[in-house]
């Protein structure tokens, strides 16, 4: 399993960002899985974050969740992807790789690179924060970036791996907010105000 784990890592880290992709969700464990990238607008002018949130009901070893945001090339600027106060703090390997120039990022989490961590338990909250600043002038002016999911060659699309290696393809959704839902830790999301860029 860990090899499989391991070949994941080379994908991610060699991974380049194609055409747009959707597919059928696929997952045998239950309900269908759910990423759900929330939008919301910062304080400053133009600025947006994004929380990605993942509903899972069976253990998860491994997560990538490739991005597309904005309309045309160059419409926004990636700031930061942050792993603080999430489900997914702890992985082993927490990676993104960037391209503003196609406006896309990957996601790439995995469990364990051979230590004590564990595989992400059933529940719901949040996987990682991206933040985004608009290029449109004014910024006040810029609307909210259309986020899809995406393929980056050679294999890396919205996918999750169980420990025993098995892939699940979620459900992907987005939604506008006025602010982020926060996480109380305790698997469940609730209204709160947004959160603060680190």
């Amino acid at each position: 399993m860990k090899t499989t784990l391991y070949c994941l890592l080379l994908v991610w880290t060699t991974g380049f960002v194609g055409g747009a992709v959707a597919g059928e969700p696929k997952d045998h464990f239950g309900q269908p899985d759910k990423i759900i990238v929330e939008i919301a607008p910062q304080t400053t002018p133009g600025g947006w974050e994004l929380g990605v949130y993942l509903e899972n009901d069976e253990p998860l070893a491994a997560i990538t969740v490739p991005l597309l945001f904005g309309d045309r090339v160059g419409q926004f600027h990636l700031d930061s992807v942050v792993f603080t106060n999430t489900r997914t703090h702890y992985f082993g390997l927490r990676t993104t790789n960037s391209y503003d120039t196609v406006n896309s990022v990957l996601i790439g989490l995995l469990y364990t690179l051979g230590g004590d961590e564990l595989p992400l338990e059933p529940g719901t909250g949040p996987v990682a924060w991206v933040y985004l600043t608009s290029r449109q002038t004014p910024p006040q002016s810029a609307k909210p970036p259309r986020i899809d999911s995406t393929f980056f060659p050679p294999f890396n699309t919205l996918e999750l791996v169980t420990p025993s290696a098995v892939p699940i393809r979620p459900i992907f959704k987005t939604v506008i907010v006025e602010k982020l839902s926060a996480w109380d830790k305790g698997g469940k999301a609730t209204s709160a105000k947004p959160r603060v860029q680190p």
